[in-house]
């Protein structure tokens, strides 16, 4: 669409159904720009695509924790004595060598 065509239906508010507005940075955008939700056909994330990677590290840098790295190595060092790991382990490079 153009700009001018754009700025004639912002005037007259009136909202082209390919358009959206981001509830984070407040900005109209085209669907495009937006995530899909999986669950409904039609239907897209709040937030634009930009917005919601900027959410997503913070999330991720939040739970960044020693609690989730002790966790992994919790489970690490428990895979190293489990036998049916080392058998399932044995099993699979068994299988790879035949290919």
């Amino acid at each position: 669409m153009s700009e001018i065509f754009l700025k004639l239906l912002d005037a007259l508010n009136f909202k082209p159904h390919n358009r959206k507005t981001c509830i984070s940075c407040m900005e109209e955008k085209v669907l495009s720009e937006f995530y899909e939700i999986r669950k409904g056909a039609g239907k897209y994330r709040s937030s634009c695509k930009e917005c919601f990677g900027k959410q997503e590290i913070k999330r991720n840098l939040k739970n960044d924790s020693d609690h989730y790295k002790a966790k992994y190595e919790k489970v690490k060092e428990s895979r190293k004595t489990d036998e049916k790991y080392k058998e399932y382990q044995k099993n699979y490079r068994e299988k790879r060598k035949e290919k």
